[in-house]
């Protein structure tokens, strides 16, 4: 069983369940912008006309099931988003991982959900004063003690890290595959 999953080394093991490690912690900071954002949004939930009604279907206990999403709506709502944003972004390292061709419209759509968290990140990490209003505001003429170091740093974290950690687990697999599983790099 050539290239098996079995036949893993130790610290190959040690790799991947590091790679998992990193990636749930990412993971918690990476869905806060996105958490916020849903957040925004779920106040249009409960205002929904008949709302009422329908947490009263007892039949399979739809109701609980009703009202449990529209109680967590933001969290339901942003990691929604969040979750087919990063799928978008770590596709095109799958598919080359798994031998499919990228195709131009994977990147595009992962474009765009650059795109889309870049746009969230900015408005959760603004890096200059208190957001866009300041920025325009002070077009031209930008006061540098208004700049966000930490914001724009978040920002960056925010946006490349998750793809980072399953980036370096693709190519830990990929360096195990392209060896053969004969690495003495992870042994």
């Amino acid at each position: 069983m050539k290239g098996s999953i079995k036949n893993f080394t130790l610290t190959q093991w040690t790799i991947l369940i590091a790679a998992g490690v990193a990636l749930s912690v990412v993971t918690l900071y990476n869905w806060q912008p996105w958490f916020e954002q849903g957040r925004s949004m779920a106040a249009f939930l409960t205002t929904v006309p008949g709302s009422q009604l329908l947490f009263s279907i007892g039949f399979l206990r739809i109701g609980d099931l009703l009202r449990l999403l529209f109680s967590n709506g933001p969290q339901v709502i942003g990691l929604s988003f969040w979750a087919v944003c990063q799928f978008l972004q770590v596709l095109p390292f799958w598919m080359e991982y798994t031998g499919y061709e990228v195709t131009e419209r994977i990147e595009k759509l992962r474009v765009a959900a650059y795109v889309a968290e870049v746009i969230i990140c900015l408005l959760h990490y603004p890096p200059y004063g208190n957001g866009a209003g300041d920025f325009f505001a002070d077009f031209g003429r930008w006061d540098h003690e208004l700049i966000s170091l930490t914001d724009i740093i978040a920002s960056a974290f925010t946006i490349l890290a998750f793809e980072g950690v399953i980036y370096a687990a693709k190519e830990a697999l990929t360096a195990r595959r392209r060896t053969g599983g004969n690495s003495h790099a992870y042994r």
